[in-house]
């Protein structure tokens, strides 16, 4: 699994690829919050569209969600959508969500549009 992180117009994006890994994804999630751009409560939009998440299994998910959880200060309020071109990712990023939602304050959202995502992330409070 590959993803880069950069820093877009008043948002960071973390743009992943190949075949999803649990240790890919940590590492993503560590490298958002670690990014010298990203800010308590900001806003990110991460495009799984080129992901294939279908090696993931569902304690795998869950396992991931615990892990991002124990981010939450760092996440804070913060905007997160997701982007996805497949069923199969809208599914699992709906379950992580569901995961997460229950340890974060963030707002999160999945996409099966880029453009819709980024519209979301850049909507007046």
């Amino acid at each position: 699994m590959e993803y880069v992180i950069t820093w877009r117009d008043g948002f960071l994006e973390a743009k992943t690829r190949g075949e999803a890994t649990v240790e890919g994804i940590a590492e993503m999630i560590s490298g958002v919050v670690s990014h010298e751009k990203w800010e308590h409560g900001g806003a990110l939009l991460v495009d799984h569209s080129e992901l294939n998440a279908g090696p993931l299994t569902l304690a795998q998910i869950r396992s991931l969600a615990d892990m991002a959880a124990e981010a939450g200060d760092r996440v804070g309020p913060a905007r997160i959508a997701h982007a996805v071109s497949r069923d199969l990712e809208f599914g699992l990023v709906r379950m992580w969500e569901s995961f997460v939602s229950l340890q974060w304050e963030a707002r999160l959202k999945v996409f099966r549009s880029r453009d819709e995502a980024i519209a979301w992330l850049k909507e007046p409070e």
